[in-house]
């Protein structure tokens, strides 16, 4: 019986998705922690969010996430 393998570019796409994915959710969680218009348990439900649904969580938070009204008038 004959293995298929997968050329070794295949390694390297996933673990370049893998790690996007991981640098996404820490700069998510890491402007959560950082944003003075979230309160506290608001905080805590973006933080847990991204934990618990890893890629579509951080792409929400930057994509919904709450501007600073300094921010928005730059």
């Amino acid at each position: 019986m004959e293995m298929l393998f997968l050329p070794p570019v295949y390694d390297w796409l996933w673990t370049l998705g893998t790690l996007g994915a991981v640098l996404a959710m820490l700069a998510a969680i890491v402007q959560i922690s950082r944003s003075r218009v979230l309160t506290g348990s608001t905080q805590l439900v973006w933080t847990l969010t991204v934990l618990f649904v890893p890629l579509m969580g951080a792409l929400a938070w930057f994509l919904l996430r709450p501007r600073d009204r300094a921010s928005a008038d730059r």
